[in-house]
This record gives structure tokens, sequence and C-alpha cells, in this order.
């Protein structure tokens, strides 16, 4: 009777033992199908993010655009009536990000010293950042013909703004001194901008 007790107590602690070990591959079973919907979703956002980054490439100058950019100013300025005085370009600068966002990237960083020199200095070559060339822009026209001009230059199929606008009367009315800044953005690694 002691044996048989014995043995149904065994059987009854290893059906238990079996049943708390299913429940565990019940659960690890669901985690790795809960994890595996992630990793879809996961992946998806980044070809969702590759093709917006993509398209906001498009929108961006590349270097090579510049001088291309540089003569469609000087047609727009023809077209419009508008005589170009003075066109000087700058270096671009490193547009500067919101801080909340280098808050985030920040703390995704917290790596000891060594891994993060080596990392900063990969990233410097190859990390990209939004960076912006300021163009100083001096014309004289009429004021119909600034407007005109302007809304060309609006109208550009890549991204940029035009900023600081002074317009002056001239001794020879209608005829207006007119200057902006026209800023246009690019894609450049923060080894391009230390150069």
């Amino acid at each position: 009777m002691l044996v048989l007790i014995g043995l149904v107590a065994l059987l009854i602690g290893l059906y238990s033992n079996y049943s708390a070990a299913r429940l565990d591959w019940e659960a690890e079973k669901q985690s790795l199908a809960n994890l595996r919907s992630e990793i879809a979703m996961i992946k998806q956002s980044i070809e969702d993010y590759k093709k917006e980054q993509e398209d906001f490439k498009k929108s961006l100058f590349q270097e090579r655009d510049v001088p291309a950019f540089l003569d469609e100013i000087s047609k727009y300025a023809k077209k419009a009536s508008m005589g170009i005085v003075d066109m000087k370009t700058q270096r671009f600068y490193q547009v500067q990000v919101p801080q909340e966002v280098e808050e985030v990237r920040k703390r995704n960083k917290s790596l000891d010293a060594q891994v993060a020199a080596e990392e900063r200095r990969q990233q410097m070559a190859t990390e990209l950042t939004l960076a912006a060339m300021p163009i100083q822009i001096k014309v004289k026209g009429s004021f119909a013909s600034f407007v005109e001009f302007i809304n060309q230059l609006q109208d550009y199929e890549q991204l940029l703004n035009i900023t600081n606008v002074e317009i002056n009367t001239t001794s020879e009315y209608p005829v207006l001194d007119c200057q902006f800044t026209l800023q246009i953005y690019s894609l450049k690694t923060l080894e391009e901008m230390r150069i």
C-alpha cells in the first residue's frame, strides 16, 4: 500500500512538473510569436523609413547640383526681368537638431569611453546630417518682377528656404534694390562638415 501511495505521489509530482513545463513552453511559444510579430513590424518600419529617406534625399541638393542651380537662378532672374547684382555662396553648415532628438540620441549611446570614441569616429565618416548652404542674392527690378522671381524659386523641385528679404527703393523708382538669403539643403557626413 505504501509503495502504491509512493507511486501515486510520484506520478502526481511528475504530472505537475509536466503541466508546469507545458505551461512554460506555451508561454515561451507565445512570447516567440510576439517577438516574431514585433520583428516583422520593425522590418516594415525600417523599409518605410528607407523609402521616406530616399524620397527626402530627392528633395535635397547634391554637391553636383549646386552649379546648375546657380545657373537656374540666373535664368529665373532674366525671365522675371530682374538684374542680378551679386550672388555669393557660402559653405554648407550643419542644421541643428531639435533638443529632444539630440537627448534621445545621447540616451541610446551609453557605451564606455573607448567604444564611444571609436563609434564617434565611425559616425563622423558615415552618419549623414542635414546641412544648409546660404546663398546671398542681390537683385534689381520692379516689385512685380521680384515677386515673379521669388515665385519661380519657390516652385523649384528641391528643398530651399528664402529668408532675410530686404527691399529698398532707389532713385530710379520703380526699380528696387532687393536682397535675400536663399538656403539650399543637402545631406553631408560629419567628416565633410569638418573640412
